[in-house]
């Protein structure tokens, strides 16, 4: 099975549909979501509709279609109140108050209904059992992961910290903007780095061997809505397991970048917010 993964669209509508184009194009059969809908961008409802509508079209042969898929990031949960403007750095902690004037009160309900973690079962293992697949947004681990606090899994040792906290075979996270893989193999790290980056191209491949009960993995598709890799176009990631082995490919997608940093200009957002989809940072 091919399955989307996409995170931390942000408002960006412009990126999120160009990634939607290639989604399409990439033939999956089931879309997953690790948070962060909106914040940052100028266009929060439009990004919230296309991604209820992509997760219903894409996954309605599943049960729960739309919220067995999608969980909530930091900046959503600003909305719901969960988190207030201490958490965040003032850019983002302004783009969020003018988010939460601009919202609709169906993408306030929306937001509302994330779950902060959810777990997808895949039924592609050779010995009959399904492949769980662990959604949250930031770093899981039991020692630093509450309900109002979301750390991030960037590094060796914070990837170590979540996989030994990770109870399913693979897990997906967001929150970085950076992608990322990460694999546990008898409690040791076996790699724990950002993904290879494409360079000039649009894919590049990650083969992650093949899961057992000592063997874990988590990844992060990168950032739809605003990059931080120093490639400016928006990123995406398709799954692809079968009954013994998974392999991840890292897609990237141009969009028009120099509109959103407009209209966020226009829209009297902090002007670094899009300035820095110009470099990818």
């Amino acid at each position: 099975m091919r399955i989307g993964v996409i995170s931390d669209t942000h408002s960006n509508v412009e990126a999120f549909r160009a990634v939607a184009r290639a989604l399409g194009d990439a033939g999956i059969a089931r879309l997953i979501c690790a948070g962060d809908v909106i914040g940052y961008g100028p266009r929060p409802n439009e990004t919230t509709d296309l991604l209820r509508e992509l997760l219903a079209r894409t996954n309605r042969a599943f049960p729960d279609p739309v919220f067995g898929h999608v969980v909530a990031g930091n900046h959503d949960r600003f909305i719901t109140g969960a988190l207030d403007a201490t958490w965040f750095n003032p850019a983002a902690a302004e783009a969020l108050r003018w988010t939460r004037d601009e919202i609709t009160d169906a993408t306030r309900e929306f937001l509302g209904a994330l779950p902060d973690r959810v777990v997808i079962s895949v039924d592609e293992r050779s010995d009959g059992a399904a492949l769980a697949i662990e959604v949250v947004h930031g770093r899981h681990d039991a020692d630093e992961m509450t309900p109002l606090y979301t750390p991030y899994l960037q590094d060796a040792a914070s990837a170590h910290l979540h996989l030994t906290a990770q109870t399913t075979p693979l897990s997906i996270v967001g929150h970085t903007h950076i992608a990322f893989v990460g694999v546990l193999e008898g409690g040791k790290l076996v790699t724990g780095r950002p993904a290879v980056p494409p360079g000039d191209k649009e894919m590049s491949r990650a083969e992650l061997g093949s899961f057992s009960a000592s063997r874990r993995v988590v990844m992060n598709p990168g950032s739809v809505g605003q990059p931080r890799d120093g490639d400016r176009r928006a990123a995406f990631a398709v799954v692809e397991s079968d009954a013994t082995s998974v392999r991840v490919e890292f897609h990237r997608v141009a969009y028009d970048d120099r509109a959103v940093s407009n209209e966020i200009d226009s829209r009297r957002l902090p002007h670094a917010l899009g300035a820095r989809l110009a470099v990818g940072r």
